[in-house]
């Protein structure tokens, strides 16, 4: 939905979705591995950043939100400016989903490791 947004306010007309063709040879080890870097990411910057930014530094949680989710958009520098854009939203909104589930990374993790099995799936050229 962020990769929609970011389309949309850069002026361009979405395609529609299509299918990744390199979905066909994706095999179980790549999806786990796609399911294992959600897992590690939600652990560092939901888990222990939102622990060290609150605990240890008295960072508001709103403060810590918006912090993780910076560092988690730039984090992804990589992939481009509209990458980090719609990273820093989504960090945003699964930093939300972790302070709402009492602090359990589990949702997060969750929403997280859907977020990148869909990028995979639909994520292909246009």
């Amino acid at each position: 939905m962020t990769g929609y947004i970011c389309i949309i306010l850069s002026g361009n007309t979405p395609r529609g979705i299509s299918v990744n063709k390199y979905w066909q040879r994706q095999n179980i080890i790549i999806t786990i591995f796609i399911i294992l870097i959600a897992l590690f990411e939600e652990l560092i910057f939901r888990k222990i950043w939102f622990d060290i930014l609150s605990s240890s530094f008295g960072f508001s949680i709103l403060a810590t939100i918006l912090l993780t989710s910076l560092i988690y958009g730039l984090n992804h520098l990589y992939f481009g400016i509209y990458t980090v854009l719609q990273k820093i939203i989504s960090g945003a909104l699964l930093g939300t989903l972790f302070c709402l589930s009492g602090g359990s990374v589990a949702i997060s993790f969750i929403a997280h490791g859907l977020e990148n099995l869909l990028i995979s799936v639909i994520g292909g050229e246009q």
